[in-house]
C-alpha cells in the first residue's frame, strides 16, 4: 500500500506550465491534453509536438496521510479543488474530492500499524473493551 502519484509540470507552447499530479509522465501529459482539448481542437499527436513534461518538487502537504470518511487516503495538493480536499486512496492514481468536514488526520500506531482518525477515542474504546493497547502482541486484558 503506497502513494503512487508524483508532481509534474506539463508545458504547452504559448501557455504557462500546468501542474499535473500523476503516476507517470505519460499520464500527466494525457490529463493535460484532455484539459487542453476542452478549449482547443488538437489531436494527441499534435499535442505531443507542442508539449513538454518535467517532474517537479511536490507542494507542501502532497502525499500526506489523511482519513476520508474514516478510510486511509493521501492528500493531493497543488491543483485547483475549490472548497474540496483532493485525495487518492492507497495504490490508486484516481484523484477524488471530498468535503473538508469528512477529512481528518490519520494516525498510525508505531507498533502494529493500526490506523485511526482519532487516537484518543480509539484508545478509549479499547480500554472500555478491557485492552491496554491496540497492538496484537500487547493486547493484554486489563487485570480485574
Amino acid at each position: 500500500m503506497a502513494f503512487t502519484l508524483k508532481m509534474y509540470h506539463v508545458t504547452v507552447s504559448g501557455f504557462p506550465a500546468s501542474p499535473q499530479p500523476a503516476a507517470t509522465p505519460a499520464k500527466a501529459r494525457a490529463a493535460c491534453w484532455r484539459e487542453y482539448t476542452v478549449a482547443y481542437e488538437c489531436s494527441f499527436r499534435e499535442f505531443l509536438k507542442r508539449s513538454t513534461v518535467e517532474r517537479v518538487e511536490p507542494p507542501k502537504g502532497f502525499g500526506e496521510r489523511i482519513a476520508v470518511s474514516g478510510k486511509a487516503a493521501y492528500r493531493v495538493t497543488g491543483i485547483h479543488s475549490g472548497q474540496y480536499v483532493a485525495f487518492v486512496r492507497e495504490d490508486s492514481d484516481i484523484i477524488l474530492r471530498s468535503h473538508p468536514a469528512d477529512v481528518s488526520t490519520l494516525h498510525v500506531c508505531d507498533g502494529c500499524g493500526r490506523q485511526t482518525g482519532d487516537p484518543v477515542e480509539d484508545l478509549r474504546k479499547l480500554h472500555a473493551d478491557g485492552f491496554r493497547s491496540c497492538c496484537p502482541e500487547r493486547n493484554m486484558k486489563v487485570a480485574a
